[in-house]
C-alpha cells in the first residue's frame, strides 16, 4: 500500500551549499564565483529554481573536474526532484487517487533527471554525510515512483552503514514506510523499534507516530493504533483513525472521525475516501437512513469516482436493510445498468433475488439464482446454488431441493456451506420418511465438522431418529464414541443427546447407567427444562428400582419446578427462555436475542413475553444496535402497555435516543413519560427533568435549558440529579461574562438557601473565580464555603481549591496547613499525590528544604504510580541539595536517572550531580559524570558543553595535556559557532601561545575570526592574527596549501 508521498526536507540542499562555500572559502576564482552565484539563486526563492538549475548545469559543463562538482550535481538533483513533486501535486488525476493513478510522464521525466544527477554526484561524494544524503534521496525517489524494493535498497544502504549521519534515522523511517508499502508489517515494525532504541528523538516526528498507528492497526492492536494516530495530527492520520474505528467495530467513532476530517477540507483523495467511509460507518451502525444519505451525497459530489459503483450498491443495500424491497430492487437494477461489469454487479443480482423473495415473488427469485448458479463468478456460484436449493425447499418442492442440494454437495465439497447443506438434506429426507437415507449425511457432518455446534446438532438428530426407530442397543453401543464429537461448549444439543441416551438405558433395563447419566445432567447445571427432565428420569429410576419413597420426593420436586415456571412460560418453551438467559449472562447477546424473539413470537399471550421483549432489546443495545433496540422497546410499550416492563422500556427507549443524538425524538419520548404517572412512581422524575434541560442545551436553546434547570431545582431540590443540572448550567455560562454567571447562581442560592443546590452554586461561583485566575477572590469564597458547609460532599474539593488559591498567590504559609489537612483527611483521593507534591513546592519556596524533602519522600512512598512521581524524585534531590545534604542529594539524582527514560529529564539531573561533585571536590568523579553526559547528549548542544568542562576540570587539577587533548576534540565538532566550542578554541589559543606553538595559535584565531558570535570578537581574533603575522613567528616552514595554490595560479 502506498502510504503517502515521502516528506522531503529542502533545507538539506542549503546546508550542503553552505558547507561547500565554506570548504572553498579561500578560493576567489571564476569557478567559485560561478558556484556561489548558482547557490545564491537557489537560496533566494522557489521562483528562481529554474535559473538555479541552468546555473548549476553551466557550472558542471565548465568545471566538470571541480571539487565542488558533486555538490553542484546534488543541487541539480534536488531541483529536478522538487519539479517532479510539483507535477504530482498539481496533477488532477493524481490528486483524486494518489494510490492508484498512473504517475504523470512529466513527473517521471523529472524524477529520472534527478536520479541521474544524484548517481553522478554519488560517484565522487567527498564525505559520508553527502553520500548518505544522496542515497536517502534515491530512496525517496524510488518511494515516490512506487518502487518499494528500490526504496528499501537505498534506505537500507544508509541504515546499514557503519558510519552514522543525520540521514541515518530518516532512512530508517523510510524503511518503515517502504516495508509497510509491501505489506511486510513485521519488518516495518522491527525497523521502527530499532529507530526507537537508537534515535528516540526522531520518534516525536509525526511520520513516526503515523507509522506506529498504521502498524498497530494492521496487527489488530486498535487501541494502540488509536493512540498513535491521534498523535500524528495529519489529514492522512485522521482518515486512518476512522478506518481503525471501523476495523475495531466502533462505527459511531468512525463516523465522527470521518466527519471531522471532511470539515477540515482535506486533500481531494482523502475527502473522497472519507466521504465514502462515512456511509460505511453508518451502515455498520445499522443506521440505514443516515447511511443512505451519505452514499447519495458521495455519488453526487464525486460522479466520476472509482467508488461510484460501490456507493450505488450500498445505497441500494440500505433500502434492502430498511425492508423497502421494491425500491431496493430498482436501485440494484439501476446500479447494474450503469456498471454491468463491476465487481458488485453479481452481488447486486443476489440482492435483487432476495428482494423478490422477501416481497413474495418466489419465481423471480428462483430464476435469478438459477442463472447465477451457472453464470456468476466462481466465488459466488456456490452461494447462488445453495440459495436456489433453499428456496426450492421453502416453496415446498422438497424433491427438487434434494437434487439441487446434492449437486451443491458434489460440486463444492470444500465450501463452508457444506455442513449446512448436509444438515438440510438429512432433515428433508427424515421429513419425507426416508430416515435411513438421512444417517449418512449426519455422519458426514461429524466427519468434516466435529466439535462444532452443527456437529452437536447432527449427533442429536442421529440419536433422535435411532431412538424413534427403537434402536436403543445401537445407541448404547456407539454413543460413548459419538459423544466425544461434542464441542467443548455446552449447548442444548448436548442436553438433548444425553437425555435420549439415558432414556435408552431405561428402556433396556439398565437403571444404574441411566441414573448416572441423569445425575450427571443435574450436576452439570444444564439450563432450560433439562433439570425437570433429568429429575423425572431419576424418579423413574427410583420407581423401577422399588424405591417408592425416593420416587415420591423426586415427583414433588418436579411439581414444584413446574409450578414455579408456569407463571412465566410453558414447559414446551421453558428451555428456549432459560437458554436465552444463559446466553445473555455469558454476553452472547446475538444468540440470546434470537431466542428471546422466538419466545415472544410463539408465546405472545403470555405475560413473560413482555419480559422476553425487554431482554431482547437489552441484547440489541449491548450489541450497539441502538435503532433496533428502540424499535423493540416500542413494540413492548405498545403491545404490553400495562406490564411492569413497559415503563422501564419507555425510559430505556428515551435514554437510548438521547445517547444516539436524536434529541427531538428523545424529548418526545421523555414528554410522554412525564405526561403519565410512571415517572413520579418510578422515582425517575428528577432525572427526566434534568435530561430535558440537557436536550434543550444540545438543541442549542440555552435559555430554555436554563429555565428547565431552575424548574428542576425548584421541584426536586434534594434530588441527586440536581448536581448534574448545576454542572450543565456551568457549561452554558462557560463563555459568558462572570457577572452573568454569578447572577444566575446567586438566584439559585437565594431560592434554595439551605438546600444542597445552594451549596453547590456557591462552590461553582468560587471555582469560576479560580478558573479565571482571580485567586484572591477565589480564596475568600472557598474560605466562606468551607466555614458554612463543612459536611457537604464538595467540602474536600473546596479545601483543595482553597490551598491551590493560596499556592497561586505565593502565600505558601497559608497554603501549607490546608495542603497538610487535605493529605491527612483524604489520602485515597485522586488529587492526593498532586497535593502532596504542591506541599513540597510550598515548603521549598519558604526555603524549608528539609520539610520539602520529607513531603516528596512521603509522596514517592505512598503513591508509587502517580504521574508526578518523576518530578517528585527530581524535586527531592533538588531539596536535599539545597539543604546541603550533598551525598543524599547525589543518591537521589541517581535514583531519578534510574527511573527516567527521557533524555531531557536525565541530563539536568546529571548536571546537578556534576555541581555536587565539584562542590565536594570530587573532580575525577565529576569528569566521569561529564563523560556520561557526552555519551547521552549525542548531537545535542549539551555534548560540547560537557566536553569543554571535562577539559576545564583537567586544567584545574593540573593535567594541561588532557585538557588540550579534550579541547582539540571539541574544536573539531559542529556547529562551528557553538559557544563552548569557541571557548575551547580561545583557551587553546592561549595555551598554544604560552607554549610558543604559533602555528596552532594562528589556526585557532583564524577559526575564531570566521565563526565568532560578534563582530568585536572576530575583529580581535583578526588583530591577533595580524600581530602573529607581523612577528613572523607564526609562519610555518613551508607555505600553506592555499598559498601554494595561489602561487600556482599566478604562474
Amino acid at each position: 500500500m502506498n502510504l503517502s508521498l515521502w516528506s522531503r526536507r529542502p533545507w538539506t540542499l542549503l546546508v550542503f551549499l553552505t558547507l561547500a562555500q565554506a570548504a572553498y572559502a579561500n578560493y576567489r576564482t571564476d569557478e567559485e564565483g560561478s558556484f556561489a552565484g548558482a547557490a545564491e539563486l537557489y537560496r533566494r526563492s522557489p521562483a528562481d529554481r529554474l535559473e538555479a538549475l541552468k546555473a548549476f548545469q553551466r557550472f558542471i559543463k565548465q568545471f566538470d573536474a571541480s571539487p565542488m562538482a558533486s555538490e553542484a550535481r546534488f543541487a541539480i538533483g534536488e531541483i529536478q526532484f522538487s519539479f517532479g513533486v510539483d507535477v504530482l501535486y498539481f496533477d488532477a488525476d493524481f490528486a483524486k487517487d494518489p494510490l492508484a493513478a498512473p504517475l504523470p510522464p512529466a513527473a517521471l521525466s523529472r524524477f529520472a533527471e534527478a536520479e541521474q544527477a544524484y548517481r553522478a554526484a554519488l560517484k565522487n561524494a567527498p564525505d559520508t554525510t553527502l553520500r548518505h544524503t544522496l542515497l536517502h534521496r534515491l530512496g525517496e525517489l524510488s518511494y515516490n515512483r512506487r518502487d518499494w524494493s528500490g526504496a528499501i535498497r537505498h534506505f537500507g544502504e544508509v541504515a546499514a552503514s557503519t558510519q552514522s549521519s543525520y540521514a541515518t534515522p530518516w532512512s530508517l523511517l523510510g524503511l518503515v514506510f517502504a516495508h509497510a508499502a509491501e505489506d511486510n508489517w513485521k519488518e516495518s515494525e522491527a525497523r521502527l523499534q530499532f529507530l526507537d532504541r537508537n534515535y528516540p528523538i526522531h520518534m516525536k516526528d509525526p511520520l513516526a507516530a503515523l507509522a506506529r498507528g498504521i502498524i498497530a492497526m494492521s496487527s489488530g492492536r486498535h487501541g494502540e493504533a488509536e493512540r498513535w494516530l491521534n498523535k500524528a495530527q495529519t489529514p492522512q492520520a485522521r482518515f486512518l483513525l476512522g478506518r481503525n474505528y471501523l476495523l475495531w467495530d466502533k462505527p459511531l467513532l468512525a463516523a465522527s472521525a470521518f466527519n471531522n476530517l471532511n470539515n477540515e477540507s482535506p486533500p481531494l483523495d482523502l475527502k473522497e475516501l472519507s466521504q465514502f467511509q462515512l456511509g460505511e460507518a453508518f451502515m455498520l451502525s445499522k443506521d440505514f437512513v443516515a447511511a443512505a444519505g451519505k452514499y447519495e451525497t458521495f455519488a453526487s459530489e464525486f460522479p466520476s469516482s472509482r467508488l461510484k459503483a460501490a456507493s450505488l450498491f450500498r445505497l441500494a443495500a440500505t433500502l434492502f436493510q430498511s425492508k423497502a424491497y421494491d425500491q431496493a430492487r430498482s436501485a440494484f437494477e439501476s446500479m447494474i445498468s450503469q456498471f454491468p461489469r463491476d465487481y458488485y454487479a453479481p452481488l447486486a443480482r443476489v440482492f435483487i433475488a432476495e428482494s423478490h423473495w422477501a416481497a413474495g415473488k418466489t419465481q423471480e427469485a428462483l430464476e435469478i439464482y438459477e442463472t447465477l448458479a451457472s453464470g456468476a463468478s466462481a466465488n459466488l456460484r456456490p452461494w447462488a446454488l445453495y440459495r436456489y436449493a433453499w428456496l426450492q425447499k421453502e416453496t415446498g418442492d422438497a424433491r427438487s431441493a434434494l437434487k439441487t442440494f446434492q449437486s451443491f454437495i458434489d460440486l463444492y465439497p470444500k465450501s463452508k456451506l457444506l455442513p449446512q447443506a448436509l444438515l438440510i438434506v438429512g432433515n428433508t429426507l427424515a421429513e419425507l420418511g426416508e430416515v435411513q437415507k438421512a444417517f449418512p449425511y449426519f455422519e458426514r457432518i461429524l466427519d468434516i465438522a466435529p466439535n462444532t455446534p452443527i456437529g452437536d446438532q447432527a449427533l442429536f438428530l442421529m440419536i433422535k431418529h435411532q431412538h424413534a426407530l427403537n434402536n436403543h442397543g445401537l445407541i448404547l453401543t456407539s454413543y460413548q464414541y459419538l459423544l466425544k464429537q461434542l464441542s467443548p461448549t455446552a449447548s442444548k444439543w448436548h442436553t438433548f443427546s444425553y437425555l435420549l441416551v439415558a432414556d435408552s438405558y431405561l428402556r433396556v433395563g439398565k437403571i444404574r447407567q441411566a441414573r448416572n447419566v441423569y445425575q450427571a445432567l443435574l450436576d452439570s447445571r444444564a439450563g432450560g427444562a433439562a433439570p425437570i427432565y433429568a429429575t423425572d428420569g431419576l424418579a423413574w429410576c427410583d420407581q423401577l428400582s422399588g424405591n417408592a419413597k425416593e420416587a415420591i420426593i423426586n415427583r414433588q420436586k418436579i411439581r414444584t419446578m413446574l409450578r414455579m415456571e408456569t407463571s412465566t412460560s410453558t414447559l414446551a418453551h421453558l428451555n428456549d427462555l432459560g437458554l436465552a438467559d444463559s446466553f445473555y449472562a455469558q454476553r452472547d447477546y446475538a444468540d440470546a436475542y434470537d431466542l428471546y424473539v422466538k419466545f415472544a413470537q410463539e408465546n405472545a399471550d403470555l405475560p413473560a413475553s413482555a419480559t422476553a421483549l425487554n431482554r431482547a432489546a437489552d441484547a440489541l443495545y449491548h450489541q450497539k444496535f441502538y435503532s433496533q433496540a428502540v424499535e423493540t422497546w416500542q413494540k413492548l410499550a405498545s403491545g404490553y402497555p400495562s406490564s411492569p416492563e413497559a415503563g422501564k422500556a419507555s425510559l430505556k427507549m428515551a435514554d437510548t435516543l438521547f445517547r444516539m443524538g436524536k434529541f427531538d425524538q428523545a424529548r418526545s419520548a421523555y414528554e410522554k413519560i412525564q405526561a403519565s404517572s410512571s415517572a413520579e412512581s418510578s422515582g425517575q422524575a428528577a432525572f427526566i427533568a434534568v435530561r430535558m434541560a440537557q436536550i434543550a442545551f444540545f438543541l442549542k436553546d440555552p435559555d430554555r435549558s436554563l429555565a428547565l434547570i431552575e424548574e428542576a431545582i425548584a421541584r426536586y431540590p434534594n434530588a441527586p440529579e440536581i448536581s448534574d443540572a448545576l454542572d450543565l448550567a456551568e457549561s452554558i455560562f462557560e463563555k459568558t461574562p462572570d457577572d452573568v454567571f454569578k447572577a444566575f447562581m446567586s438566584k439559585i442560592v437565594s431560592a434554595n438557601a439551605k438546600g444542597p443546590a445552594s451549596a453547590q452554586a456557591r462552590f461553582l461561583m468560587a471555582r469560576r473565580l479560580y478558573d479565571g485566575k482571580k485567586f484572591l477572590e477565589a480564596a475568600k469564597e472557598f474560605e466562606r464555603f468551607s466555614a458554612d458547609h463543612a459536611g457537604h460532599s464538595l467540602f474536600a474539593k473546596a479545601q483543595l481549591f482553597l490551598a491551590r488559591s493560596y499556592f497561586e498567590l505565593n502565600d505558601h504559609a497559608k497554603a501549607i496547613p490546608v495542603f497538610e489537612r487535605y493529605c491527612q483527611s483524604y489520602p485515597k483521593s485522586e488529587d492526593a499525590p498532586a497535593t502532596l507534591f504542591q506541599l513540597g513546592v510550598s515548603h521549598y519556596q519558604l526555603k524549608d528544604y528539609q520539610k520539602a524533602a520529607a513531603s516528596y519522600q512521603r509522596m514517592i512512598a505512598q503513591y508509587p504510580k502517580s504521574e508526578n512521581l518523576g518530578a517528585a524524585r527530581f524535586n527531592l534531590a533538588l531539596s536535599l541539595q539545597a539543604a546541603e545534604e550533598l551525598e543524599k542529594a547525589r543518591a537521589a539524582y541517581e535514583e531519578f536517572i534510574r527511573h527516567s527514560s527521557e533524555l531531557d529529564q536525565t541530563l539536568p539531573a546529571l548536571w546537578s550531580i556534576v555541581d555536587i561533585q565539584q562542590k565536594e571536590g570530587a573532580l575525577k568523579a565529576a569528569i566521569e559524570t561529564l563523560k556520561r553526559i557526552v555519551t547521552l547528549a549525542k548531537r545535542r548542544p549539551e555534548q560540547l558543553e560537557a566536553a569543554y568542562k571535562i577539559g576545564d576540570i583537567h586544567r584545574t587539577i593540573g593535567n594541561e595535556e588532557a585538557a588540550i587533548k579534550t579541547w582539540e576534540v571539541v574544536w573539531r565538532q559542529k556547529p562551528a559557532n557553538h559557544p563552548y566550542r569557541l571557548q575551547a578554541i580561545i583557551d587553546l589559543a592561549a595555551i598554544y601561545e604560552k607554549r610558543q606553538n604559533y602555528e596552532k595559535a594562528y589556526a585557532a584565531y583564524r577559526d575564531l575570526a570566521l565563526n565568532a558570535p560578534t563582530p568585536s570578537v572576530a575583529q580581535a581574533a583578526r588583530q591577533r592574527m595580524g600581530q602573529l603575522d607581523a612577528s613572523r613567528a607564526a609562519r610555518p616552514k613551508g607555505r600553506p596549501a592555499n598559498a601554494k595554490r595561489r602561487k600556482a595560479k599566478k604562474s
